[in-house]
């Protein structure tokens, strides 16, 4: 009986308590809604990370990227990318080699970062779906380069012409020299690579460098998505051993791990303040509810009815607001994730965010615990709001409250 009258006590007020539930409820959507689009954000940084160039991780000789050295080659090259390939996480591995160096055509002369690549095993980066004019590096010609667009308007050079490359071996630090003709100019939307990366073949770079059949990266790729977001750190210490070390993207590009932490935490911030709201809305909604019915109150106290009962039933008009609000807002936050995730969110294509481009449409991604955590939340939010007013109720002076009317 006491539930029943619950329910029925939030239509006593209608307008009052539609505007709570739309409060209420708008709010558990909108939160439902931000989960979903900063999942689907977070998960597209680390796609476009991981897809464009760096892969889900690299595998280098110790402070080999913070001093670049020729010489530091990967420890037992061969057999450490043999095993990375016969690893069960893996799904694919590749090796590079990495060089700084000097290109230069009959115009200008600019210092570059030189990659040698295998051409047919590039699949795990999207090194060849960004190539704009020209061709992909050919397996069978040695002498072809990649540049990046920017670097080809320095250089007032466009594909067929030739550039000269000048780098140092290693160990010994004399200067190689070889001519190159341009076969592609590519645009991977990012304003460093674009002006000062090149491309060669695998073997001629290591030739230029003297390092025989050694390289100094090799770029793994996952084959569980759940390894890519959380890289397994058994995985990462099996393979840092030696002189070798094993970085995840986390590790490789800190700015984008740290910012979708940094989502995370605005989430949480928003959701506290959001809860806020709806406590106060709902105590406020309860406290005016309150003082209409201050002479019914008055009447059942003053035919013994203990401040329990009532004390219940106000909480119980709270758990009604909740319930409602919960079932509007998971319906309308559901619905319109829904709608995003098929559609896209295609405002912030192109975008830089923190070192990386949004390179494909953002789509809100759906989680179990939007539905069970939130409305939860709303609903214990609800109820322990409700106290204080539900306390009052049952404290009050039923001659004084009846007085008063």
């Amino acid at each position: 009986m006491i539930t029943k009258l619950g329910f029925r006590n939030i239509f006593r007020n209608k307008r009052r308590s539609i505007i709570t539930c739309l409060i209420m409820g708008l709010g558990l959507a909108a939160l439902i809604f931000a989960d979903a689009f900063l999942r689907g954000l977070n998960e597209n940084m680390i796609t476009s990370v991981t897809s464009s160039f760096i892969g889900d991780g690299q595998l280098h000789r110790k402070n080999f990227l913070k001093t670049r050295e020729s010489e530091k080659t990967v420890e037992n090259s061969e057999q450490t990318l043999s095993e990375l390939k016969r690893n069960p996480l893996i799904k694919l591995a590749v090796p590079r080699t990495i060089a700084s160096g000097m290109i230069s055509s009959p115009t200008d002369v600019l210092p570059i970062a030189l990659y040698g690549i295998t051409p047919d095993e590039e699949k795990i980066s999207s090194i060849k779906d960004t190539v704009t004019l020209g061709n992909y590096l050919s397996s069978s010609v040695p002498d072809q380069i990649m540049i990046g667009e920017k670097l080809a308007k320095f250089l007032g050079s466009t594909v067929g012409d030739k550039v000269v490359i000048t780098t140092a071996q290693a160990k010994t630090g004399v200067l190689s020299q070889e001519m190159f003709r341009i076969v592609g100019i590519f645009k991977m939307k990012n304003k460093e690579m674009d002006s000062s990366m090149a491309f060669i073949n695998i073997a001629k770079a290591q030739e230029l460098m003297g390092i025989q059949n050694d390289f100094h990266e090799i770029v793994f790729k996952f084959e569980s998505k759940q390894s890519i977001i959380n890289p397994p750190q058994y995985f990462l210490n099996s393979f840092s051993q030696g002189d070798n070390e094993a970085l995840s993207w986390k590790k490789l590009v800190p700015a984008i791990d740290a910012g979708i932490q940094l989502t995370s935490y605005s989430l949480y911030i928003g959701s506290f303040i959001l809860f806020a709201i709806i406590a106060l809305s709902t105590m406020n909604t309860l406290f005016m509810s309150l003082y209409e019915r201050m002479y019914e109150f008055g009447i059942m106290k003053a035919i013994g009815t203990r401040p329990s009962f009532i004390i219940k039933l106000i909480v119980i008009e709270a758990a009604a607001l909740a319930f409602v609000s919960s079932i509007f807002g998971t319906l309308v936050g559901g619905g319109i994730t829904l709608i995003t995730k098929m559609t896209g969110i295609n405002h912030l294509t192109d975008v830089e965010y923190l070192g990386t481009t949004i390179k494909t449409a953002i789509r809100p991604l759906p989680s179990t615990h939007q539905y069970i955590i939130y409305p939860l939340a709303i609903f214990i939010f609800a109820i322990i709001s409700s106290i204080y007013p539900a306390l009052s109720a049952g404290r009050i002076n039923p001659s004084k409250s009846m007085r008063r009317d």
